[in-house]
């Protein structure tokens, strides 16, 4: 009812639906990893982590991707040790392909399951992190990739009062902040519960914990890290209000 009577203003009508087939699919909004300024670790798994895979599969990325999909300037790497990104493209497609095989789905049937998007490499070196739809954001605390920020409160502050440590693992939910009840200077947690910590006990910044990136803070124009102005507190609170919504 509401998508025909404003169809501007219609979740279909977002220019971020990729139309390529038959069947319409989310393009979300990437960024670069450093112009959010957030801890870049888990970005970069895709494309520095490796993997060992046995030799009996006879998993070749270069040979099976640009067969399957036309992938463009693949490199060939080693059958038994490859990125991360690639062994699990091609071990996600091979399960696939053997699943629709085993079921004798018929070719044309199959093609319409893959659809008309190409199972290939991201062609951006930069790694980049990918904003998901914010429905149900109310209750996917703690916040961020490396879910170092624990509560809506805390997410549109600016990054240097965010707490550096937290307990997780609780059913307490703090329905004001939205996320996890933080208590000031935390440093044990109860039982069944885990102390996150942005720093070690020297004070040094953990490599893929920090608390840093995507914050509010200043004035346009942003530098690198810095997603929006500084917000008072009625502008959060009202804001939280309607993360609430989704």
């Amino acid at each position: 009812m509401f998508d025909a009577q404003f169809p501007d203003k219609s979740f279909w009508s977002s220019p971020r639906w990729d139309r390529t087939g038959e069947s319409p699919v989310l393009d979300p909004v990437q960024t670069t990893a450093d112009d959010m300024g957030t801890d870049p670790a888990q970005a970069r798994i895709l494309t520095t982590r490796t993997v060992q895979v046995p030799g009996f599969l006879g998993i070749d990325p270069a040979r099976d991707l640009t067969k399957w999909w036309e992938c463009p300037d693949l490199q060939p790497t080693s059958s038994t040790e490859m990125s991360y990104a690639l062994g699990l493209m091609v071990t996600v497609d091979l399960v696939s392909r053997k699943w629709m095989d085993d079921r004798h789905i018929p070719s044309a049937q199959q093609k319409k399951l893959w659809g008309e998007r190409k199972n290939c490499p991201n062609p951006s070196p930069a790694p980049r992190y990918r904003a998901r739809p914010l429905n149900g954001i109310w209750a996917t605390a703690p916040y961020l990739h490396n879910g170092s920020v624990a509560s809506l409160e805390w997410l549109l502050r600016p990054a240097a009062e965010r707490p550096k440590k937290f307990c997780v693992g609780a059913r307490d939910f703090d329905p004001e902040h939205v996320g996890l009840d933080v208590k000031s200077d935390e440093t044990s947690c109860r039982n069944g519960q885990t102390l996150f910590s942005a720093t070690d006990r020297d004070g040094k910044e953990i490599h893929g914990n920090s608390v840093s990136g995507h914050s509010f803070e200043g004035a346009a124009p942003y530098p690198k890290g810095i997603v929006g102005r500084a917000l008072d507190k009625n502008e959060r609170e009202a804001l939280i209000e309607y993360l609430k919504t989704l």
